[in-house]
């Protein structure tokens, strides 16, 4: 493959720890590569993260194509390139269709169940930036850098890591993980798409009064009329603070929602509507990674009072104001989508005495590199 460091294009996305570019390999195919931003140090989340993708295989998640290190020690995943935005980029312009809405939802739930039953990980991060929405209405995905094994444990140290506001309680929590984690995460990715609100507030202090109280969030289809009871009863069940109540599985989701025969028609009108994805000579908007997920002081709900709620509001919020800014979405050259692939063979490219990379083991599977 050669040095990925000299092949880089330009750059995507950035996040908090991570950054994407474009590139495009000896045998032509566009990708997009990721790696650490300069100083991260620690190259472990990445590897990590490239040893969980050689489990997952399902076309409603970004494939991990290559993992290559170079002789300074950097690693870069090789990912495919996925022709889109990222589904925050939508949620800024409003709701969405209600049978798109729900197909997009329909997706991310035959990712995850793939995900938790068939490897057996909790994705921890299900939020708007992770979901990348493409020009045909595909959906898929994104970025497994800091999911678990389901039920490895509980969180330990004093953070959470993911997105405020998609977080389930027990996660906040730093209880054990399990499934319904993720679909809480889904659940309030639902609501936000068909109301253009979040069920538990934008601010940190929102979201610890309400995601640690009693009143429940506003049902959907009192913000929307038009939204199927059956649909709000979903969306309920999925956002319920206890997991008890939730449904147990992603199949089980899945099989709640009702159709949405138009769902993915709905998406690509409402792509080109909004013109979110324009052709010009630089190419369309896109940003396939989301940013590095923030990290969110665990709250021990037994301590979630009034007083103490509002004093670790306080903390939160003193910690979000010193995190340096999100730089802005940049455009890419044009890329050509790269279809879902069967398992390649990896090579793990490490320096060689000689000066040049030469693959130190690999992983075989069908399909081209």
């Amino acid at each position: 493959m050669g040095k990925l460091s000299q092949r880089l294009g330009r750059r995507m996305g950035v996040g908090g720890s991570a950054e994407v570019f474009q590139s495009t390999l000896p045998n032509g195919r566009r990708v997009a590569v990721k790696r650490l931003v300069d100083g991260a140090g620690d190259q472990q989340p990445l590897l990590r993260e490239a040893e969980l993708a050689a489990a997952l295989d399902h076309p409603n998640i970004v494939s991990v194509l290559d993992v290559q290190r170079e002789r300074d020690g950097r690693v870069y995943l090789v990912l495919e390139h996925v022709d889109g935005v990222a589904l925050a980029r939508l949620l800024k312009v409003g709701p969405l269709p209600v049978e798109a809405a729900v197909y997009v939802a329909v997706e991310l739930l035959a990712a995850l169940d793939h995900a938790h039953n068939e490897v057996g990980i909790v994705h921890r991060d299900v939020s708007p930036h992770n979901v990348l929405v493409a020009r045909d209405g595909a959906v898929k995905l994104a970025d497994f850098e800091i999911a678990k094994p389901i039920d490895s444990g509980p969180t330990t140290g004093t953070l959470a890591r993911g997105t405020p506001g998609y977080l389930s309680p027990e996660h906040l929590d730093g209880a054990t993980l399990d499934a319904r984690s993720d679909l809480f995460s889904v659940g309030v990715l639902l609501y936000e798409a068909l109301t253009a609100q979040k069920p538990f507030g934008h601010t940190r202090e929102q979201i610890i009064a309400r995601l640690f109280g009693r009143k429940a969030p506003t049902p959907v289809t009192e913000l929307r009329p038009e939204v199927p009871a059956e649909l709000g009863a979903v969306v309920a069940r999925l956002i319920e603070r206890e997991r008890g109540n939730r449904y147990a599985t992603a199949r089980d989701a899945l099989r709640a929602l009702p159709p949405c025969p138009q769902g993915r028609r709905q998406l690509v009108a409402y792509l080109s509507q909004h013109r979110l994805i324009e052709d010009t000579p630089s190419g369309p908007s896109y940003r396939l990674a989301a940013p590095t997920p923030a990290r969110v002081a665990l709250v021990p709900a037994a301590c979630i009072v009034v007083g103490l709620a509002l004093g670790m509001a306080g903390q939160w919020l003193a910690a979000d104001s010193s995190r340096p800014a999100e730089p802005p979405e940049q455009d890419s050259a044009l890329l050509e989508p790269v279809p879902h692939v069967e398992r390649s063979t990896w090579l793990l490219y490490e320096p060689s005495a000689a000066g040049e990379d030469e693959p130190a083991g690999e992983q075989t599977g069908a399909g081209e590199p």
